[in-house]
């Protein structure tokens, strides 16, 4: 086990000891961590102090409910203060609803909970666990099955342009378009694509050649005008129809824009 610093080296300079062991101590759990640093039970150090002198600035963990390097990490205002991680989640971060550890939705936790908004680690810890409480959305894998039910019909009368702003990467553009032109299930409306002064000739000259046979509507920018414009004047050229923006390196599925 490596040497321990003294305890007031770990302790913000404004803080008195006993005052950081207290407001660390409710989220602290002592037994979890015996069993999850053996170090610490062979030395028989007293677990908080052990945290406090060792573990407090995200070497450690004090309990299974909050990560301390990653929460460091996830949150860019925690490491310029100075504070260590969890005295900054007692502090700033649970009245944030800033997440403990990855696997921990403290937003989803506290709307599922409302009594846990204060602090919803603290209330995990307390009452939560011992209840089995799920700490994130559980994931229902009929989520990621095909739908059983059919798809409701379009309506009469939509239609639906598809604009795809353009400005390189030929190969990815035509498995895109090809994917697009290849559904006879799509809604009715143009292909709108928008060159925006690609500097690959190849890959204007192959939407040129799209252009002349009808496949796609062509505008083309004599200058980079930059995505979001090109998607803009794509819109805009759409008129009163539905429109729907893809990007160029996109593949789709036959009956897309019906779903």
């Amino acid at each position: 086990m490596r040497q321990s610093a003294p305890l007031d080296e770990a302790a913000p300079p404004e803080m008195p000891m006993e005052a950081l062991r207290e407001a660390l101590s409710v989220l602290f759990d002592p037994a979890w961590y015996l069993e999850r640093y053996p170090d610490v039970a062979r030395a028989r150090i007293d677990p908080l102090d052990h945290f406090i002198r060792n573990g407090v600035g995200g070497a450690r963990d004090p309990n299974p409910f909050f990560d301390s390097a990653w929460y460091r990490a996830q949150y860019a205002d925690v490491g310029g203060t100075g504070i260590p991680p969890l005295l900054h989640y007692v502090r700033t971060g649970a009245a944030l609803l800033r997440n403990p550890h990855p696997r921990f939705d403290a937003a989803w936790y506290a709307r599922q909970h409302p009594e846990a908004a204060a602090n919803p680690l603290l209330f995990h810890l307390r009452v939560g666990a011992a209840r089995g409480y799920p700490t994130e959305k559980p994931v229902d894998p009929r989520d990621f099955l095909p739908a059983r039910a059919s798809p409701l019909p379009v309506p009469r009368g939509v239609s639906a342009s598809v604009v795809i702003p353009v400005y390189r990467g030929l190969d990815e553009t035509r498995r895109c378009l090809f994917s697009v032109l290849a559904d006879d299930a799509r809604l009715a409306g143009e292909v709108i694509v928008i060159d925006d002064a690609s500097p690959e000739p190849a890959l204007s000259a192959w939407l040129d050649t799209l252009a002349q046979a009808g496949r796609i509507r062509l505008i083309r920018h004599a200058r980079n005008l930059g995505f979001v414009a090109a998607a803009n004047r794509g819109m805009r050229e759409a008129g009163r129809a539905d429109a729907i923006l893809l990007n160029s390196d996109t593949e789709v599925p036959r009956g897309w824009t019906r779903r």
